[in-house]
């Protein structure tokens, strides 16, 4: 009966050693499965954030090939057509013409044809002084950049999401906020700190925050390790700050 009893208590210490490690097992793999999926939904939404700053700076600066460049290029044309139907047809502007209609062509093809990953690569200061000039419009909309320190040293994913943010912040000053002025800095002491400063009509801090995009700001801001400090009230204007 002893040993009976024995066999039988060792046959559930081994049943139950058995089961216990079939529960941590499949714990564990659970946990892998959904530190997994984790980096998935991030690899994931980097790579959306990416494809809507290369979809968003394509549709600006084809919109504006095609409205400043491209217009004037257009009117130029139809005054040559003009000039060659009132007189003989001379060779040096109908070789301009021709020369005109070239640079339509390729400029239309360009627009179309903007090199992917651009952001990717470039320097982020680079990219914040370039769009700020981009945008800068003299004796309508003032926008300056001020850069206080060395290029950061931020992976091309961060670079990607920080500059989504920055033109999500800009799009908020000028469509929302109706800014005619905006701030823009990076410093760079160690952390970066990102600052996005407007005159605009600013709003009440915590009742506006969804309408204004701010949501979407923060959310992505925390996917590459920054987090958002924001200060507006009614009249005042909007600063958007973005630290690490």
């Amino acid at each position: 009966t002893v040993v009976i009893l024995s066999g039988l208590g060792m046959l559930l210490l081994i049943g139950l050693t058995v089961v216990l490690f079939i529960v941590l097992h499949g714990r564990r793999l659970r946990h892998r499965a959904q530190v997994v999926e984790m980096q998935l939904k991030h690899a994931g939404e980097i790579h959306e954030v990416q494809q809507e700053v290369e979809r968003q700076t394509l549709k600006e600066i084809g919109q504006e090939l095609h409205d400043d460049v491209g217009h004037s290029l257009l009117a130029l044309r139809m005054d040559l057509n003009n000039l060659l139907s009132t007189r003989n047809a001379d060779p040096v502007m109908v070789g301009m013409k021709n020369t005109l209609d070239h640079a339509i062509t390729e400029l239309r093809r360009l627009s179309h044809t903007l090199i992917d990953g651009r952001q990717r690569e470039r320097p982020i200061l680079q990219a914040l002084a370039e769009e700020c000039a981009r945008l800068n419009r003299p004796g309508t909309l003032s926008v300056s950049f001020i850069a206080d320190g060395d290029e950061p040293h931020l992976d091309p994913d961060q670079k990607v999401v920080l500059y989504r943010i920055f033109q999500e912040a800009m799009s908020n000053a000028l469509k929302h906020a109706r800014a005619d002025r905006i701030n823009v800095s990076l410093m760079n002491g160690g952390q970066v700190r990102l600052r996005i400063q407007d005159n605009g009509v600013g709003f009440s801090v915590g009742t506006d925050t969804d309408g204004h995009g701010l949501s979407s700001i923060k959310r992505r801001a925390e996917l590459i390790g920054f987090r958002v400090h924001l200060v507006s009230a009614p009249g005042e204007g909007t600063s958007i700050i973005l630290a690490q």
